[in-house]
C-alpha cells in the first residue's frame, strides 16, 4: 500500500512540475513572438 501511495504521488508531483514548466516556457515562447 505504502508502495503505490508513493508512486501515485511521485506521479502527481512528475505531472505537476511538467505542466509548470510548460507553462514557463510557452510564457516565454510568447513574450519572444510578441
Amino acid at each position: 500500500g505504502l508502495n503505490l501511495k508513493n508512486a501515485n504521488e511521485y506521479n502527481y508531483l512528475k505531472q505537476s512540475k511538467c505542466f509548470t514548466v510548460n507553462g514557463v516556457d510557452d510564457s516565454e515562447r510568447f513574450r519572444q513572438v510578441k
